[in-house]
Parts: C-alpha cells; sequence; structure tokens
C-alpha cells in the first residue's frame, strides 16, 4: 500500500501544524453550527406553532374561501398562504429541517412539508382541524445562506491554517538549518585544510 510519508523534518512539522490547526478550526466550525443551527430551528417552529395556534381560532370549521376572505380582512394573507395541493416536498435531510419538523409536529395528525425556491420559500402545516386546506408559511431562505457562509468560511480558515502551519514551521526550523550551514561549511573546511583554528 502506498503512504505518502514527508521525507524532511521542515515537511513533518508542517504537516503536524497543519492538521492541528485543521482540526481546531474543525471543531470550532462544528460549534458555530451547533449555535446557530439548533437556536434559529426552534425560534422559527415556536414562530410558526404559535401562529397555527392562533389561526386554529379563526379559521376552525371555515373552508378555504371562507379562511382566505378571514387571513384578507386581519391582514395576514401576504404573509400566510392556503392551497389543497401545495407544490412541495418532504423536508430535506438537513439539520436544520429535521429539528424544524420535529418541533413542528404537534400531534399525529399534524402534517408538514417544505417548499424551496428562488423566489420563495414556505413551510406548509396541515393541522387537524383544518378542512381541505394546508397553511403555508413564507420564509426567507437563511439556511442556504448560513451553509454557504459556513463553508467558505472553512476554506478560508483552512488556507490560513497550513500558511501559518508553513511559516511557523520555518521559523521554528531556522536554527537548525544554520547549524546545518556551520556543520557542512566546517566539513568543508576540514578537507581542504590539516588543521581548523578555534
Amino acid at each position: 500500500m502506498f503512504k505518502l510519508k514527508p521525507k524532511s523534518t521542515y515537511a513533518q512539522l508542517t504537516l503536524l501544524f497543519g492538521l492541528l490547526i485543521f482540526v481546531n478550526f474543525v471543531i470550532i466550525i462544528a460549534t458555530l453550527r451547533q449555535l446557530t443551527i439548533n437556536p434559529s430551528a426552534e425560534q422559527m417552529a415556536s414562530l410558526i406553532n404559535a401562529q397555527v395556534k392562533t389561526l386554529k381560532e379563526l379559521l376552525t370549521d371555515k373552508n378555504q374561501s371562507q379562511a382566505e376572505k378571514i387571513l384578507f380582512k386581519v391582514g395576514l394573507s401576504e404573509h400566510i398562504t392556503l392551497s389543497k395541493k401545495p407544490n412541495a416536498n418532504d423536508f430535506p435531510s438537513y439539520k436544520f429541517y429535521i429539528l424544524l419538523k420535529q418541533k413542528l409536529i404537534q400531534d399525529r395528525d399534524t402534517k408538514v412539508l417544505s417548499e424551496n425556491s428562488k423566489r420563495q420559500s414556505r413551510i406548509w402545516v396541515k393541522p387537524s382541524w383544518t378542512q381541505d386546506y394546508w397553511l403555508g408559511f413564507a420564509f426567507q431562505p437563511f439556511v442556504t445562506k448560513v451553509s454557504k457562509f459556513l463553508s467558505v468560511l472553512f476554506v478560508i480558515l483552512l488556507l490560513l491554517s497550513l500558511f501559518a502551519a508553513y511559516f511557523f514551521s520555518r521559523y521554528m526550523l531556522k536554527p537548525f538549518k544554520n547549524l546545518a550551514k556551520m556543520a557542512t561549511s566546517i566539513i568543508e573546511n576540514d578537507n581542504q585544510t590539516t588543521q581548523i583554528s578555534i
């Protein structure tokens, strides 16, 4: 089996420091994801659940046409959409959506779907008290933006860590390189003369 192993001490130290800093940044990124994704999912789920609870008092026993008129009357028609067959699918298998789905399902009869598009993203909820329509809650696809930001940040931190390891290893090995040059110079002088003055 072929194994790639740096031959020089300089290269080995560079690789070692690079790996150590890389592990540190992986931990930082994982912590950052944990601190941003979990609270965002919980906050969004709490907001939607609160709206569903409020809508239950307004829309129970109302068909879609009646419900739409009520939403327009109370000024919620721009934020909440009703549809019998929403153009949506199951939640993506990302941590944010997994947590969000768990928080949104209040009982066995509650159904949830996700609609992700360039124009608008929505979370569709069908509680047990609605007749034949879904409640669509619009939201900005900030999860995608956060994921892209974390990916770019990860690459930048990785490159910075490799550069830091490179220059740090050069700094640490500089005295040894100077010592090696001195030893080589002494050996060369010893070959040219039979005696070296100290």
